[in-house]
């Protein structure tokens, strides 16, 4: 009896420092990112359910012939739901996206079982589009920055601020959207403003004409090539 009650009392001593480890580790999380919740209630929700990212994490990295490591980053405390609700921006308005006309090739021989574009400098560093849902800008401009890298040798950051307050024919900001509809825009348009000079603010705003007039040229050429190959490529990866 008295080896049954030690045994849980010393489980009852390892649950509590677990928790006070988890409680002080997302403290600190919390401001390393700036969060900050309306109550008590809403702040012991989010904990649990950095606790269950936090086991996820640590359970998929004691595997020993995992590939790769996860870490705990900015959206620790969302749910895979939550996380998909705010961050994965694709309008329900594209599914009836026009994919007639698209260019077809004869000469796709002798390509490579894959190309790690980032060692041949066609990638742009990694941004946070925070809780605008506009994947399909940040999609669509990385799409442009490569393809132009790949045909011209010039890689510049363009603008995904520009297309959240200015592609407003079929796409909504940060409300959601899709890529084909934004090189549509480019195209129209006759380029797309840098990222330095339309810097990426986290919200949607009003269109600044000026800045739209103002474009970067990524080669018109590219974004057709580009445009074409997404009607089959990159669209039907979202169906």
């Amino acid at each position: 009896m008295n080896s049954l009650l030690l045994f849980l009392l010393l489980l009852s001593s390892i649950s509590l420092h677990s928790c006070s480890h988890i409680t002080h580790l997302f403290q600190a999380w919390c401001e390393q990112h700036g969060k900050t919740f309306s109550s008590d209630q809403e702040k012991q929700h989010r904990l649990k359910v950095f606790r269950d990212n936090y086991d996820f994490i640590k359970q998929h990295n004691d595997m020993p012939n995992s590939s790769f490591t996860l870490s705990l980053n900015a959206f620790a405390d969302l749910t895979h739901h939550e996380f998909k609700l705010s961050r994965l921006g694709l309008s329900a308005s594209a599914v009836n996206f026009d994919r007639r006309n698209v260019l077809e090739s004869d000469s796709l021989d002798d390509i490579p079982a894959s190309i790690d574009w980032r060692r041949k400098g066609a990638v742009t560093h990694v941004e946070d589009q925070g809780r605008c849902g506009a994947c399909w800008a940040f999609a669509a401009t990385g799409a442009v920055e490569g393809i132009n890298k790949i045909l011209t040798g010039s890689l510049v950051s363009l603008s995904e601020q520009e297309l959240i307050d200015c592609d407003k024919t079929y796409n909504d900001g940060c409300g959601g959207g899709l890529m084909d509809y934004a090189y549509q825009f480019i195209l129209d348009n006759h380029g797309i403003d840098t990222e330095d000079d339309y810097p990426f603010l986290g919200r949607q705003g009003q269109c600044k004409k000026q800045k739209v007039t103002v474009k970067s040229s990524p080669s018109l050429l590219s974004i057709k090539i580009l445009f074409a190959f997404s009607l089959i490529l990159v669209s039907s990866a979202f169906f």
